[in-house]
């Protein structure tokens, strides 16, 4: 029997996804609307690379679920207001992002197995 609330248990959640908010947050002020999606494509990225160096899931389904928001920004939004350029520039980063996440996920579907 234990008291202590789950949050104690596992302090490392806090040190990974309070920074991770913060750092969507900031660059949704910091930066322009086409480059918003490219950063955040980037951190979502980054996360989930993270997240199988350090075999956490909960990191990984915090970047997947970034790299997902960043997809539909893309659709319903940026591809109608963005100049051709940015468009273009848009499109390519998030195609290579969510290639490379379907690459990994398909070369390491048995690591995957495993930690679920």
């Amino acid at each position: 029997w234990s008291a202590q609330p789950e949050a104690i248990k596992r302090p490392e959640q806090w040190f990974f996804f309070v920074p991770f908010a913060v750092m969507v947050g900031t660059l949704a002020v910091e930066l322009r609307a086409g480059n918003i999606t490219l950063a955040w494509s980037l951190l979502g990225l980054g996360a989930f690379l993270f997240a199988l160096l350090v075999r956490e899931r909960s990191f990984r389904l915090g970047g997947l679920a970034l790299l997902m928001l960043s997809v539909v920004k893309i659709l319903l939004i940026d591809f109608w207001t963005l100049p051709t350029v940015d468009k273009i520039t848009t499109l390519i980063v998030m195609g290579c992002a969510l290639l490379l996440v379907s690459f990994l996920y398909t070369r390491f579907k048995e690591t995957f197995r495993r930690i679920l």
